[in-house]
């Protein structure tokens, strides 16, 4: 009847899998040796020693990745930024083919040659005169050689401030102290844009008493200068500070005195040809 017939299908099927299973016996049971094998070998000291060195070294690819990526978007600030910048001495940014705009390699204060008086254009890197002063050039390689990425590391501030105004910021140049304090061994600077605003004649720093006009190096001494205008009893309008020296407001009328720095960085005054 039919379920004879249903039964004896069920049983010759129960042989047939018998069968099937006896067959795969021997590689079910190779497959379980292997992965066996391949679990004691992974928990080996040795394998656990690899992989831990495997994410060291990806971990640090990874990091190194971020930091060139990090590098090429600073240097593609720096272009955008080179492209706009202007010369922190007539704060033009305006260059022709003999009167290019330069960056110091150690503090990136963007100069014109002929407002800073570089007469041609170094072949290698740029050092304005503060940083040559304080050697800055060998910190600068020297910081460059120890980053991973080649990139250049800021370097801290140099240990100058204007004599002039409070700005910090700036190509400087030497004032000559030759006659006021000639027994110290500590320099004196200005901003060059200071120096020129206030009509200081440029000196040479191996015979101060000599004026020049192409080497813009050191300025005659700014005591007196200081003292007329501390003796004035004036303060900058901007800053409210009573340091250095000023201009006063060209304006008719107007009775506030500036430093030419202040009245520049602040963006509201119309600071054109010399003039607040």
């Amino acid at each position: 009847d039919d379920g004879d017939e249903i039964l004896r299908e069920l049983l010759s099927k129960q042989v047939l899998l018998s069968k099937a299973e006896t067959a795969m016996e021997p590689h079910l049971r190779e497959l379980m040796k292997k992965s066996v094998d391949l679990r004691l070998e992974f928990e080996r000291p040795e394998a656990r020693e690899r992989r831990a060195e495997e994410r060291r070294v990806l971990k640090e690819h990874e990091e190194y990745i971020a930091r060139r990526k990090e590098l090429d978007q600073a240097r593609e600030e720096q272009r955008e930024q080179d492209m706009n910048a202007v010369c922190s001495i007539c704060n033009d940014g305006e260059v022709t083919p003999d009167n290019q705009i330069l960056f110091c390699e150690a503090c990136d204060v963007p100069v014109h040659q002929f407002c800073y008086g570089i007469e041609r254009i170094p072949e290698g890197d740029y050092y304005c005169v503060a940083c040559r002063y304080f050697d800055r050039a060998k910190m600068s390689k020297e910081q460059e050689r120890v980053s991973s990425t080649g990139a250049r590391i800021a370097l801290p501030p140099l240990p100058i401030r204007c004599e002039l105004c409070p700005v910090k910021k700036g190509a400087h140049v030497r004032t000559d102290t030759s006659k006021t304090e000639p027994n110290s061994d500590m320099s004196k600077w200005v901003h060059v844009a200071c120096a020129k605003w206030q009509g200081l004649s440029f000196v040479n720093p191996d015979n101060p008493d000599e004026a020049v006009t192409d080497n813009a190096e050191m300025v005659e001494d700014v005591t007196l200068l200081k003292q007329h205008f501390r003796r004035m009893d004036v303060r900058c309008a901007i800053c409210q500070g009573q340091r250095g020296a000023y201009h006063k407001c060209r304006h008719e009328g107007c009775e506030k005195y500036l430093h030419p720095l202040c009245a520049r960085a602040i963006g509201v005054c119309e600071v054109i040809h010399g003039d607040c």
